[in-house]
């Protein structure tokens, strides 16, 4: 499962971003989001087969609450995803020296070079 998701990850990440970003930088948090989605609808399915009373509770409705509950996990999965990657990309484009307002003139100036 996890090479046939983690490509679509990256086109998620990859798509609204700098138009510079490479594989290299999108797939930090990829991997972290795909992780993250299969460990929580694990925990998901763990918890419907032997906590939850989804049935008694909603009735006809418990599998499109149960469906829903797993959607916005793994929305939140992707955002953290994409945070990291964020993250990463600040770090990346302080560079060695401490910063500043010269660095990040510097680093658009690399990425439209680059591109």
């Amino acid at each position: 499962m996890n090479r046939f998701t983690r490509p679509k990850f990256e086109l998620i990440f990859a798509q609204p971003g700098e138009p510079c970003l490479n594989q290299v930088a999108t797939l930090p948090g990829a991997i972290l989001a795909v992780l993250c989605c299969i460990g929580l609808s694990y925990l998901l399915g763990y918890y419907m087969r032997h906590i939850g009373n989804f049935s008694q509770t909603y009735g006809a409705l418990a599998g499109f609450i149960a469906f829903m509950i797993w959607c916005y996990w793994n929305s939140f999965a992707l955002l953290v995803g994409a945070k990291l990657n964020a993250e990463l990309a600040k770090e990346s484009a302080k560079g060695p020296s401490s910063g500043g307002a010269g660095s990040e003139e510097h680093s658009r100036s690399c990425c439209v070079n680059a591109c």
